[in-house]
């Protein structure tokens, strides 16, 4: 495990350890100063203490827990990097009781928990469908745990510090999955729009996705259009953030 500052970074194991290492485990508040993480993996505080002699291990959906546990109190945890964008939100959301772990197993159409549990450690990928269902549960549940929104800067995103090799990656990751869904929805979205369906149909369909969400959808894709074409150069974003300034 390496340190580099105050932000530990190892695997999970090698972060518990550290986390561990630097809590009392005899006289008086030993108890309460496990409280914190039992109370958010849902567990005894008894069952810490067994994982700190070696007596036991996290297994299950306690690990995956455990890994957000530590991400949020600094520790840079090494199976975090190999998730997707929005496997990584799920299992977030999940975490901090967001979404209901049998909930997403159920919108998510898996067999057993089983699978997405193996799907959220990362041992198992997901086809796009899957992944498209994936995103949209995220969308629909908004987190925003100990964040708060920023000032927006003349490029209308909010002010932020410069994002870190991990969130650089995040969004190479979510930039990839963006791309093999748009891949799924364009010919598709093709055909609704086409002769081949009807009016009727179209109406119904309307209704049966949601106006609103439709509506929200081109809203939000629209900005997100005004952000990629900003990325693709630096003249570029400087014609977006003077378009902006004008407005």
């Amino acid at each position: 495990m390496r340190s580099e500052g105050k932000l530990p970074s190892g695997s999970v194991m090698d972060c518990l350890s550290h986390y561990l290492g630097q809590l009392p485990w005899e006289g008086k508040g030993c108890v309460e100063a496990r409280k914190p993480l039992a109370d958010f993996l849902g567990i005894n505080p008894a069952t810490i203490r067994c994982w700190f002699v070696g007596s036991a291990k996290p297994l299950g959906l306690q690990l995956v827990k455990l890994r957000y546990f530590l991400e949020e109190r600094g520790y840079d945890v090494q199976e975090l990097h190999k998730l997707p964008g929005p496997v990584m939100a799920l299992g977030k959301a999940i975490a901090y009781g967001k979404i209901g772990f049998d909930d997403a197993v159920e919108k998510i159409h898996m067999s057993q928990g089983s699978e997405l549990l193996q799907v959220l450690h990362g041992n198992r990928g997901v086809s796009n469908e899957r992944m498209a269902t994936i995103v949209r549960i995220c969308g629909d549940t908004p987190f925003q745990e100990g964040e708060r929104p920023a000032p927006a800067d003349p490029t209308g995103e909010p002010a932020q510090a410069a994002p870190s090799g991990k969130t650089e990656e995040e969004i190479i990751n979510l930039l990839n999955s963006l791309d093999g869904l748009c891949a799924l929805l364009e010919p598709r979205l093709g055909r609704m729009l086409s002769n081949a369906v009807t009016p009727e149909q179209r109406q119904a369909f309307r209704e049966k996705a949601g106006r609103h969400r439709v509506f929200d959808m081109a809203n939000r894709f629209f900005r997100l259009n005004k952000q990629l074409n900003a990325l693709c150069s630096e003249k570029a974003r400087e014609i977006t953030a003077q378009n902006q300034n004008q407005r």
